[in-house]
């Protein structure tokens, strides 16, 4: 449990961790301040930030804590409350000292103290410890945007947690391929309280039913976090090689959970026709119509040239052999048509 909390907060402080070490600016470590289960009435006092200032010039900053009210598109951004909300996490975190002034390559140590109230709603909480120059920090309340870098404060409380995950696509971005290159799209989406991070494998088969690949979706370490009442895109790619052909099947089975573990799966199909293939042999069988529809035809006016009455010319051109070139010609046309079509449409 603790260490999969551990992972959620390094997935959301991530952006703005790797933004201060990559970049001069303000760097502050922990990524995260708080994990794991925390109960009623608890409180934790031992919480330190770290700050370092790395913009080459002394700056005055400001440190000041906001709940996280929502994630952007991406689905690991954190959004940030303009203001504490009332009752909520942020309100429940206590910063030692607000304002300061630091020197170029100064480091400061900033304890932090949270207090879980009597009666905390069950489920998942956040926050972030955001620190800043203090001429940004109006336009932080009025946007919510975070102006520089953030910690990150994430704990779950015991109680009638509600953990759903409901799978809402399942998808490849073809219907056809030439290749056995399949890009799957998977949409997962958080009906209950809890913060989710789902991981599982995607299973492909061919029209034999033989296992013939597998790619894990949500591989990430530490596995990407899907927000409660949100929902979340995942992307992966199968290369099952140059080759293959007919019908094939994908199966997803993905866990997650705390408490319990669940399971959302589903089940898609694909088709895998090789135009490399197809395409040379469409040329030869058009090539082959021409010759046998040019056969054909020399062979029934030579026939009928040298027929001696209309009954003996109608004869000829009923025979057998007439009809067996006819039917063969007119398969030919029909499965080129067949497979043009298909290629036209889902191709």
């Amino acid at each position: 449990m603790k260490k999969m909390m551990v992972g959620l907060a390094l997935a959301l402080a991530m952006p703005y961790f790797a933004l201060a070490q990559q970049t001069p600016g303000i760097e502050i470590q922990p990524a995260f301040l708080a994990d794991g289960q925390l109960f009623a009435g608890e409180s934790v006092q031992n919480m330190e930030l770290s700050i370092t200032n790395k913009t080459g010039a002394t700056q005055n900053l400001r440190a000041y804590v906001r709940d996280i009210i929502n994630v952007a598109d991406d689905g690991s951004t954190p959004i940030y409350s303009a203001q504490i909300l009332e009752g909520q996490t942020a309100s429940w975190v206590k910063i030692s000292q607000e304002t300061f002034q630091l020197k170029n390559g100064e480091t400061k140590k900033l304890p932090i103290t949270l207090s879980i109230p009597k009666d905390p709603s069950p489920g998942s909480h956040f926050a972030g410890v955001l620190v800043s120059q203090e001429v940004d920090l109006d336009k932080f309340n009025t946007t919510g945007i975070n102006p520089q870098v953030a910690s990150i404060i994430n704990f779950r409380t015991p109680g009638d947690a509600q953990e759903f995950l409901k799978l809402k696509e399942f998808s490849t971005n073809k219907t056809i391929y030439s290749k056995p290159q399949v890009e799957f799209k998977v949409v997962l989406e958080n009906t209950g309280n809890v913060l989710e991070k789902p991981r599982g494998p995607l299973e492909v088969f061919n029209m034999s039913g033989k296992k013939v690949g597998q790619v894990t979706i949500n591989n990430n370490e530490p596995p990407a976090g899907i927000f409660p009442k949100k929902d979340r895109t995942f992307k992966t790619t199968w290369d099952g090689g140059e080759l293959g052909f007919g019908r094939y099947q994908a199966t997803l089975g993905m866990a997650y959970g705390y408490e319990e573990k669940n399971t959302v799966s589903g089940v898609i199909s694909f088709w895998v026709l090789p135009t490399h293939i197809f395409l040379p042999v469409a040329v030869g069988l058009l090539v082959l119509v021409l010759a046998i529809v040019v056969g054909v035809r020399y062979y029934i006016r030579k026939k009928l040239s040298g027929a001696k009455s209309p009954t003996v010319a109608a004869e000829t051109a009923s025979t057998p052999l007439a009809k067996l070139f006819m039917m063969i010609v007119f398969t030919i046309v029909f499965a080129g048509i067949f497979l043009g079509a298909l290629f036209l449409f889902f191709g």
